[in-house]
């Protein structure tokens, strides 16, 4: 999956669209960012069974600008899924 400066500006305006402004709980600060990147855990059952190729949940993270506290947000449920290139995942393991 490719992350670039485009889906960055898309994931931030998807954000705030979605309601996703409220300050910051640890700070009270109201400016966010989302960070250059994707975060994807595994999906498994058994914690034991984590490995390459498991399934797996892309979510973009937005940081307070001002403390870095930070939120996950998943791909899927915003609608950005469309907007990473699916060559960039040739397994194509990665649900959400």
């Amino acid at each position: 999956m490719a992350f670039t400066p485009e889906f960055r500006a898309k994931a931030e305006a998807t954000l705030r669209e979605r309601g996703a402004t409220n300050p910051c709980t640890r700070c009270g600060h109201t400016t966010f960012g989302v960070l250059d990147g994707l975060f994807a855990p595994f999906l498994n059952q058994e914690p034991v069974a984590l490995c390459p190729g498991s399934p797996c949940v892309p979510m973009v993270v937005a940081a307070c600008t001002n403390c870095g506290h930070t939120w996950m947000h998943a791909v899927g449920v915003l609608g950005l899924m469309k907007d990473l290139k699916p060559d960039d995942n040739p397994t194509g393991k990665c649900e959400t």
